[in-house]
């Protein structure tokens, strides 16, 4: 957005600190190594004030596997917290690395988890927040590269430390501080149910739940990072999903408070890492919220065994967003008749919400040949191939319910019968294109999909709409008619372009028709050899020029080989240069000046990603605040076309007053870029590219000076001619203020 075009590296020193021994003292540790030491000199640098130093001494420890030294230090409470920190992490390292066959080497382990076990009651949180964090990962580490059982004596002292260390670790939930039970969470859920539980539904199985159940009804989804924690204890103790689901139910039926939804929330988040069919049960749950977290889990893990389940979900209204749109796709995603059928009901749902409406009507305008995106996540997305009789025989059931509603959901509708071929609805559609009550933009479109269709009656429909009283549904005629009988109507179309009464609409579409010409003719050759002398002598209307340089291009490059009449390609050549001369730096963009379509403008401020115009303006009320708000803009005299074209394409020429970008460099080297929202005495408020606000204290601010426009100064190149038109054309009719708000 505003990248201030160079990096930096810094190095802060302290002149006043690097004088002090210690420094010298760190430099010559490091120089001289640690291998040499000996084990007593090494522990007492694990209290070192240098980590680095610490590290070392910690490292070459463990490599000696010195742990009766660092089981010492551990313990003890009157040595430092940095040093009994790194012991513990010296005994992980030892742990880890003893081997899971030697009984030698699983004694020694089973010590080390004794000692592990004993911390987690240490008065110190750190040092029993680091206790957990060891003892889970040293045990799970164990059980996952054991290759023997260890001997019955071994075994039996370690389910005692075990023991100690679930009754431990469930105090921890209970009253540690929030970092310290997150650790007892996840290490809660490593060392696992008691292995004497062998039935999964077992009172013992539900019973060691509890504690992470009591955890996530206390938190009561308020922290999301001791939720997660919780969630991860859940994953590490059940290795198999139905085992946990039993074992939840059974703790459900001794105590009803198992069954929370915060508890629900963390079984659909776990159940998820298993990528379970069980959550498929959540679907049904009296939480929104909870059924959304089951829908984004089935679909986006691709639960397949839950699909259809969360397909039928289409059938119900007053669903969320989430669930919604998840479940039109999941219906997409299977490709059977029943959902084929569910997404028709939904298009043909009348009250429905219209984006929810149009987005069931584009995928089933996909479904014979689903492009390769995911229509949720955006991800590529493979399926084959499916058969069209499946959702033509879905959307010829909901037959006109798809045409009830909104004028975006009926032009979509059209839009899809025409590309499934439904030729069944062309008595339909040419009702909609002759009826002076329906919405001009529909009967175009119904009349374009007629065309598609192959609609036997088109050149009658056609021929009427030709006789309409709206030049755009005479144009769209026009161009349906000449691509079947060319010759008949080049006459009228060449009258049209000669009448200095005719719509600019008209004479619009006339030239793009003419750039598309099927037949070699000198009449439009000619023609648009002279509009282009005109152009080059300013004698065109503005309105006009993009329409006929972009006909005098497609017609000299749609088919080589194919005669002209006339030397269209070097005349356009000649007024690009023209442009290219030119002292006006906008020389090159006014063939966007004027004749564009504020409805498609408007549509390009609403949905076009990649200029995203609501990141940063309002219109109506919603969007951002970087730049000023759109409605009204134009009641200024002074903003006419030419200054929002110029806006667009130049936008540090002229910066709105108010939305001045200032670019601060602050005492910490940081540098802030933004508009200045308010400024006072002592502070400054302003709001970032990113539309986050911040405030900044004077006092912190070493300089500031002006930086360019927050919007970015390759918008245009995003954009067609026509789309850069259309959006001139909308901003130049933005004359009255935003509706007001209504009362909350």
């Amino acid at each position: 957005w505003n990248p201030p075009g160079k990096g930096r590296l810094f190095r802060v020193t302290d002149p006043q600190a690097q004088s002090q021994p210690v420094v010298a003292e760190v430099q010559r540790l490091l120089r001289e190594g640690f291998p040499q030491r000996s084990a007593a000199e090494l522990c007492q640098l694990l209290g070192h004030p240098h980590q680095q130093v610490r590290l070392y001494a910690q490292w070459e420890l463990s490599e000696r596997q010195a742990h009766q030294s660092l089981r010492e230090i551990a313990a003890d409470r009157s040595a430092s917290r940095l040093a009994r920190l790194h012991a513990l992490w010296g005994l992980g390292m030892i742990a880890r690395r003893l081997s899971p066959s030697d009984a030698k080497a699983s004694a020694t382990r089973t010590g080390l988890l004794q000692v592990l076990a004993d911390l987690l009651a240490d008065p110190d949180p750190e040092v029993g927040r680091a206790a957990a964090e060891q003892l889970g990962d040293v045990w799970f580490a164990s059980q996952s590269r054991r290759a023997a059982p260890s001997s019955s004596s071994t075994a039996a002292d370690m389910a005692q430390h075990l023991s100690q260390g679930h009754s431990r670790l469930a105090r921890l939930l209970r009253e540690g501080q929030p970092h310290v039970r997150s650790a007892a969470a996840i290490t809660y859920g490593k060392l696992g149910p008691p292995a004497s539980s062998a039935n999964p539904a077992s009172s013992a199985r539900s019973a060691y739940l509890k504690p992470l159940f009591e955890l996530l009804v206390s938190n009561n989804n308020q922290d999301p990072y001791l939720r997660h924690a919780a969630v991860m204890g859940l994953y590490y103790a059940f290795s198999n999903p139905q085992d946990l689901w039993e074992s939840w139910q059974e703790a459900v039926r001794q105590d009803p408070s198992a069954n929370h939804p915060a508890v629900r929330l963390a079984l659909v988040l776990t159940l998820r890492k298993h990528r379970s069919e069980r959550l498929a049960n959540f679907l049904n749950d009296a939480e929104e919220r909870i059924v959304a977290e089951a829908a984004r889990a089935i679909y986006e893990e691709r639960v397949f065994s839950a699909l259809p389940a969360l397909a039928r979900l289409a059938d119900q209204s007053e669903r969320s967003l989430a669930v919604a749109y998840r479940s039109a796709a999941a219906n997409y995603i299977l490709g059977d008749a029943p959902g084929a059928e569910r997404l028709a009901r939904l298009a043909g749902r009348t009250h429905a919400p219209d984006h929810l409406r149009l987005f069931a009507l584009k995928l089933l305008a996909d479904w014979p040949a689903p492009p390769r995106r995911d229509p949720i996540t955006g991800l590529t997305l493979d399926l084959p191939r499916r058969d069209a009789a499946v959702v033509a025989a879905a959307v010829r059931q909901q037959g006109a319910r798809l045409f009830t509603g909104s004028d975006p959901v009926r032009r979509q509708a059209a839009q899809t019968i025409a590309r499934l071929g439904l030729q069944d609805f062309g008595p339909a559609l040419a009702e909609v294109v002759q009826q002076e009550q329906q919405p001009l933009s529909l009967r175009v479109e119904a009349l374009y999909a007629l065309e598609v269709l192959r609609y036997a009656d088109l050149a009658a429909v056609a021929e009427k709409a030709r006789q309409a009283p709206h030049a755009a549904l005479r144009a769209a005629a026009r161009h349906i008619l000449a691509r079947r009988h060319p010759q008949a109507l080049l006459p009228e179309v060449l009258r049209l372009l000669s009448n200095p009464q005719a719509d600019i609409v008209e004479k619009q579409e006339a030239l793009t028709l003419l750039g598309r010409w099927p037949q070699p003719s000198e009449s439009v050759d000619r023609l648009l050899a002279d509009w282009l002398d005109q152009a080059l002598a300013g004698r065109l209307a503005p309105e006009l020029l993009l329409d006929l340089l972009e006909a005098a291009e497609t017609r000299s490059q749609s088919a080589p080989g194919k005669k002209l009449f006339a030397p269209l390609a070097q005349k356009v050549q000649a007024y690009r240069q023209a442009q290219q001369k030119s002292a006006d730096p906008l020389a090159p963009y006014l063939d966007a000046l004027r004749g564009g379509n504020p409805e498609r403008g408007r549509d390009i401020v609403l949905n076009h990603s990649a200029v995203y115009c609501q990141r940063c303006h309002k219109l109506d009320g919603q969007g951002g605040e970087v730049g000023p708000a759109l409605n009204g803009l134009a009641a200024d005299p002074a903003k006419d076309y030419r200054y929002f074209l110029e806006a667009v394409v130049f936008p540090d020429a002229r910066i709105a007053k108010g939305y001045e970008t200032a670019i601060l460099l602050l005492q910490d080297e940081r540098t802030i870029t933004g508009v200045i929202k308010y400024e006072d005495e002592s502070t400054i408020r302003l709001v970032t590219p990113e539309n986050q606000e911040l405030v900044i204290r004077k006092a912190d601010v070493e300089s500031r000076r002006k930086g360019p426009s927050a919007m970015p100064a390759d918008l245009h190149t995003k954009l067609t001619r026509r789309q850069l038109r259309d959006l001139v054309a909308f901003l130049a009719s933005l004359k009255e203020p935003p509706p007001p708000t209504p009362p909350r």
